[in-house]
């Protein structure tokens, strides 16, 4: 103990001490005072005179009285006469260095009890926060001391059961011991008090705090029994030479139970991560702890169905669609081959299987099935879609033809906006975009043109971890800021529910006069050639090509040439492959003329899709541009550094 206050009939004092945990009246207690104490004779506050009197108080007593910060000693005197000094002195504070023990060893600290029952072992954290070395104030000496722990069984009411005593030794090393001691970390036992390194190191790194995790070794111990133990420094406190120092402090930092867990711990598909950490003082405690790791789960795969590491959207998408707790999808309702296709068709595309990939994991539990699915298809630039009472993928890319065609006989009565000029969409002068980095798991930041844009469109990108994905997102972002110049808005017919966000349609402008549309009345063949009658007029000039855009009523959308012939029919170049209506259908394929003048003036990209009324949605497009693309094949062509 540190100043020690001792006082006249056998009282020693020591505030922040607990003396009731440690002893009992009737005890032996041992005092081993390592200097003499001065009196306060001679000092001038309170004016006192007298010569300096020096006590040693050393000795073994027995106790008669306790309280928490105090302790009485039987009859002092008889043991040992410097008690007397104290009542014929008039000292006002007497403080020394001295250790108080029940026996000449180190005291015992405890017992601590566990409390809970489902625990097989005890482990505790003993922690020497200031470092354990010998210093002469240029160079540390790493030593180590032994502990000394007593465990065993205890009982409903806490006491102990008969024949379940253990005793076991462990030692702690202060910092870099065993990596500079000599005979191999072994060391050499000096005054039999503490391990020496025999080390002499310049760097301060030996007089770091040093810890240790200790099992209590009981074999008595098992799930269902409670344990108590007590620890105690195994030899006397370590005393050095003048000129030295020794830090050597040591206390019990964290005590709880703990169990191996079992496979019937963990559900299925959960994987148990063990880390190791320096004992420091917060590593030490008991708190929740966050561990970032770079991991790849099993997914199943897209063909076979058998786990597998694999980063490809058209696995993920499988596994997500098909878990039983995200998906809960049955495999019928799942267009595999469909999505498989797709992402075979970006690899081909994009000319590499980087574009195609999905690194990222998920943390939000409010996030739903389909959400999730939509996150994944983002990333590989592709919408997931539900279609037939099947979950699909459309991959976004530049694309010859409309999925649909909308004009005044699906679009509904006045739902039609008219396109309105955009410019630059918020006047962005740049993108920026965000990843991560695929080694370190750091955010990169990219821009584009430079970095001296000062109102860039910016993205943060959920599951892209590599450079050529990123840019292409940044580019597409870039191009259809550009190039993105007029949109519209309506409510469209049942037809619009084959679309997805990102589709190429064909959207005729209900505000001109000149629009040639209407619905299939029928095709036959007269002659050699192949005529399509109309429900409205049509004016085809001779001097030139025209197409017309056909969505049959399979939802297929046909572009094929055709040539005049009179006022409600036209000549096609070729049969439609997909199935037209007749008179007595209730559901009629619908039609767009467009001259080669015109042709892309009607195009559109869905920027959104939302429901409307019944079986109607509410489209929001903006002008398709093939320039949207134009940096798709960048990778190819060498210009990602």
């Amino acid at each position: 103990l540190d100043k020690a206050v001792f006082r006249a009939g056998g009282v020693i004092e020591q505030s922040g001490f607990n003396f009731i945990s440690q002893f009992v009246v009737g005890d032996t207690l041992t005092v081993v005072q390592a200097n003499p104490a001065n009196s306060a004779n001679g000092i001038k506050e309170p004016p006192t005179t007298g010569e300096v009197v020096k006590y040693s108080l050393s000795g073994v007593y027995e106790i008669s009285a306790l309280t928490e910060n105090t302790v009485t000693l039987s009859n002092p005197n008889a043991v040992n006469a410097d008690w007397g000094k104290l009542a014929s002195n008039a000292d006002y504070t007497v403080e020394t260095e001295a250790t108080i023990s029940t026996s000449s060893d180190s005291l015992w600290q405890g017992y601590f009890y566990t409390n809970a029952k489902d625990h097989e072992y005890a482990l505790i954290n003993i922690l020497a926060r200031n470092g354990l070395y010998i210093t002469n104030g240029q160079e540390y000496e790493p030593i180590g001391l032994d502990i000394e722990i007593e465990s065993e069984i205890v009982d409903s009411t806490n006491n102990p059961v008969a024949g379940t005593l253990h005793v076991q030794t462990e030692t702690i090393y202060g910092s870099q011991y065993k990596r500079y001691a000599v005979n191999g970390g072994v060391g050499t036992f000096r005054d039999g008090a503490y391990w020496w390194s025999n080390a002499h190191i310049v760097d301060d790194e030996a007089a770091q705090s040093a810890g240790t995790t200790i099992k209590i070794l009981n074999t008595n111990m098992a799930v269902g029994k409670r344990l108590r133990f007590r620890v105690r420094r195994k030899h006397k406190k370590v005393t050095v030479n003048q000129g030295f120092s020794v830090s050597q402090d040591l206390r019990v930092a964290d005590f709880y139970g703990a169990r191996l867990m079992t496979p019937a711990d963990a559900p299925k598909g959960v994987t148990t991560v063990y880390t190791k950490t320096l004992a420091t003082e917060g590593a030490l405690s008991l708190k929740e702890r966050k561990l970032r790791l770079l991991v790849q789960r099993y997914v199943t795969d897209a063909t076979s169905g058998l786990p597998k590491l694999s980063n490809r959207a058209d696995d993920i998408l499988r596994h997500i669609a098909t878990d039983p707790k995200i998906g809960n999808l049955q495999l019928t309702q799942v267009d595999i081959a469909q999505i498989k296709a797709e992402v075979d068709a970006q690899i081909a595309y994009f000319g590499t299987d980087k574009c195609s990939e999905f690194c990222g994991t998920f943390d939000d539990n409010n996030l739903s099935a389909e959400e999730t699915m939509q996150i994944v298809a983002k990333a590989v630039f592709s919408q997931a879609k539900r279609q037939g009472n099947k979950i699909m993928l459309d991959f976004e890319r530049k694309v010859p033809a409309s999925v649909a065609v909308f004009n005044s006989h699906n679009i509904l009565p006045d739902t039609f906006t008219a396109p309105q000029s955009l410019g630059i969409a918020n006047d962005y002068d740049g993108v920026k975009i965000e990843y991560t980095d695929p080694i370190d798991d750091a955010i990169i930041t990219m821009t584009y043109p430079n970095d001296a844009i000062t109102n860039p469109h910016e993205d943060k990108l959920i599951g892209v971890r590599n450079k050529v994905q990123a840019h292409t997102h940044m580019m597409r972002m870039y191009n259809k800021d550009r190039h993105a110049y007029k949109s519209c808005e309506f409510v469209a017919g049942d037809e619009s529910n084959i679309v997805v966000r990102t589709n190429r349609i064909t959207v005729a402008d209900q505000l001109r006069a000149d629009v040639q549309q209407g619905s299939v009345d029928s095709i036959e063949t007269i002659g050699g050639d192949i005529v399509l009658h109309t429900t409205d007029p049509v004016t085809i000039e001779p001097s030139v090509s025209h197409t017309m855009f056909i969505q049959t009523i399979n939802n297929g959308v046909e572009s094929i040439a055709v040539t005049a012939r009179d006022d409600y029919s036209v000549k096609l170049a070729r049969l439609p492959s997909g199935e037209i209506s007749g008179t007595d259908k209730a559901v009629q394929a619908v039609y767009q003329i467009v001259s080669e003048t015109d042709n892309d003036r009607d195009a559109y990209l869905v920027a959104q899709k939302d429901p409307s009324d019944g079986m109607t949605n509410k489209l929001l497009c903006t002008n398709y541009d093939d320039r949207y693309y134009q940096n798709d094949s960048d990778f190819t062509n060498g210009l990602i550094t």
